[in-house]
C-alpha cells in the first residue's frame, strides 16, 4: 500500500543503490516506513536536483509532503548546498532537505562503521535521531549534516517519522 498523500509524508530523491540500501536500513529501526514514498534512483547528483525540480508542483499540491534529497556531497558540500538553497522556492523551504555523505562515494562510510552493510548503518545512523543522540552522525563524512536534521526535528518531523 502506498504512502497517503493528504498525511504527512516524506518523499525521498536517492541519488544511488547505497542510499536506497541505507534507507532500508531504518526498517530495523522505529522509523515508521509507512509514511515515506521512495522516488527511482536517480542515478546522480545532478540528477537528484532535476527530479526535484520535476517533483515541486507536487510538494505545492499536497500541503503535507516533505521532502528529502540524499546525495554525494563529493567534498563540495558548501556548493552543494548552495544549490540546494537556490532550487528550493521560498513558500517550501520549511518542508524539504537535503542530506549527504561528504566524499566522492558513500562506500566511505563502510569503513568509517566498520561494516560493509549499508543497511547496519542506515540503522545505526537513526535509531537514536528521535532521543537527540547523533553520535554516529559525528565523523568527517557526515558532520555537515547536523544543521540539516536539527532542521528536520524543529519541523516536526521527527514526531511522525518515528514511531
Amino acid at each position: 500500500m502506498g504512502v497517503n498523500f493528504y498525511k504527512k509524508h516524506l518523499y525521498v530523491l536517492l541519488e544511488d543503490a547505497p542510499y536506497r540500501e541505507i534507507l532500508n536500513g531504518t526498517k530495523m529501526t522505529n522509523f515508521n516506513y509507512d509514511v515515506v514514498k521512495v522516488n527511482h534512483l536517480s542515478r546522480g547528483w545532478k540528477v537528484v536536483f532535476e527530479d526535484f525540480m520535476d517533483s515541486i508542483a507536487m510538494l505545492k499540491k499536497y500541503e503535507n509532503r516533505y521532502t528529502l534529497l540524499l546525495m554525494d556531497f563529493d567534498y563540495k558540500f558548501i556548493s552543494r548546498l548552495e544549490k540546494f538553497h537556490q532550487s528550493v522556492p521560498e513558500e517550501l523551504k520549511n518542508r524539504v532537505f537535503i542530506l549527504g555523505i561528504d566524499n566522492k562515494e558513500s562506500d566511505a562510510l563502510k569503513s568509517f562503521f566498520r561494516t560493509p552493510n549499508f543497511e547496519k548503518i542506515g540503522k545505526n545512523l537513526v535509531e537514536n535521531c528521535p532521543d537527540g543522540d547523533l553520535s554516529n552522525w559525528k565523523n568527517i563524512h557526515l558532520n555537515c549534516n547536523l544543521p540539516e536534521i536539527e532542521r528536520m526535528r524543529d519541523a516536526g518531523i521527527f514526531d511522525w517519522l518515528f514511531i
